[in-house]
């Protein structure tokens, strides 16, 4: 017996899937007792030369001619993009196909709706390589954390982000400086527009946020902000606090709801993600029986993504499929009701401005000058919006060079 495939997509993943399956053959026969055979793959350029690929595979430019091929059991698409990716696997599903993707944009932007389709047609949908690459995020959340309570979820997912500020707090570059190295390297696209501002993270989260909490959001309902305005001078003020700026998506339980937000926030030397530097990524869990463990490793790669992808293809086989209703029933969206901050003012007159300020004493932690950068950091106490809103108007009116981080614990 063998089990069909058709592959949508022939980039870097694609091919990074074709080797894996080459590498573990005897492996995934012995496993299924059958084995994966890749019969057609849809491409873009036909006469783009490629090499490895595997014994009479059929390469088409044309969904049409894809379409025709009725043997085929499960759809891998890992081309990107919403459209038309979204109508290939409606086809897919609607035809009972299940499908396994690495689709982060797709499955944020319109998940809910293909979720319902798979479970309608009785068919699989997989998607653990649009989250987090090689990181098992949404086995570990379906399976493992299957009789846990989720508190919270946050975590670096994003790993052009995560080098630059690396290396912005490491070697004192600028924001060009790092971004530029990390398009040298691959880590960064021509147009880094979703990396660098917060939109990639947003679109993980999303996928998590519905996952676990059944939330159905869209890039609108939440705050999100990137890295472009994050200066060294920042990075090093808060080296001097002994503390970390990361990107970071944060999902929390709240009184009445569930909060989800991007934005890069401080964190404290001893938070298990401020180690994570470079493009690594990670995930760090709150839960009622484990408190907190955390998931690390590449986020992105051919291998890595390509490896999910694996795993759900062979789990896929086994048609053992994705819940369907989100783990933990349905919750409603609520934005943070408190939260604790770092104001960092640029300023010559050091400790004493900050006695000259009209700000609530008692909404403030504490706070430290840090001479080398001619930086005054004030930590507030976990304040509601309004009472944050009062304290950045005030320090705004009173001096121009004011940041604000979102401290996360």
């Amino acid at each position: 017996m063998t089990i069909h495939v058709g592959l949508i997509g022939l980039g870097t993943v694609g091919q990074g899937l074709l080797t894996l399956l080459d590498r573990n053959k005897d492996y995934i026969q012995n496993k299924l007792g059958e084995a994966i055979q890749v019969d057609q793959i849809l491409v873009r350029n036909l006469e783009k030369k490629r090499d490895n690929l595997p014994k009479n595979v059929l390469l088409t430019d044309s969904f049409n001619d894809f379409t025709k091929n009725s043997k085929l059991d499960i759809i891998i698409e890992v081309a990107g993009g919403i459209h038309p990716a979204k109508e290939w696997l409606q086809w897919a599903l609607e035809n009972g196909r299940s499908v396994v993707t690495a689709n982060k944009d797709l499955i944020a932007s319109h998940g809910s709706e293909l979720i319902a389709l798979a479970k309608q047609e009785k068919v699989g949908l997989a998607y653990e390589a649009a989250v987090a690459g090689g990181i098992p995020i949404i086995a570990n959340l379906t399976d493992y954390y299957a009789t846990d309570q989720i508190h919270s979820l946050a975590g670096i997912v994003n790993g052009t982000t995560n080098y630059m500020l690396s290396q912005m707090s490491q070697k004192g570059w600028d924001y060009e400086q790092a971004l530029t190295k990390a398009q040298e390297l691959g880590f960064a696209e021509a147009d880094p527009k979703n990396d660098v501002e917060g939109i990639d993270a947003a679109y993980k989260a999303i996928i998590l946020a519905r996952l676990v909490f059944g939330l159905d959001l869209s890039l609108a309902d939440f705050p999100i902000e990137g890295i472009t305005a994050v200066h060294p001078t920042d990075l090093a003020t808060v080296e001097q606090l002994n503390g970390k700026i990361k990107l970071i998506f944060a999902i929390n339980q709240t009184q009445n709801g569930v909060s989800v937000s991007v934005r890069p926030h401080f964190l404290h030397q001893d938070n298990l993600l401020a180690s994570v530097e470079n493009e690594n990524n990670a995930i760090l869990i709150n839960s009622q029986s484990l408190n907190n463990s955390l998931l690390f490793g590449p986020g992105a790669g051919a291998l890595p993504t390509a490896q999910a992808v694996l795993a759900d293809l062979l789990t896929t086989a086994e048609r053992r499929f994705y819940p369907a209703l989100p783990r933990q029933g349905e919750w409603q969206f609520q934005h943070e009701t408190t939260q604790s901050h770092l104001f960092l003012l640029t300023t010559e007159q050091g400790e004493a401005l900050f006695n000259q300020l009209l700000i609530n004493q008692a909404l403030i932690n504490h706070t430290v000058w840090v001479p080398e950068q001619k930086q005054l950091a004030i930590f507030t106490k976990a304040i509601s919006q309004q009472d944050f809103e009062a304290v950045r108007d005030q320090l705004q009116s009173t001096n121009t060079g004011v940041k604000e981080y979102p401290i996360y614990k």
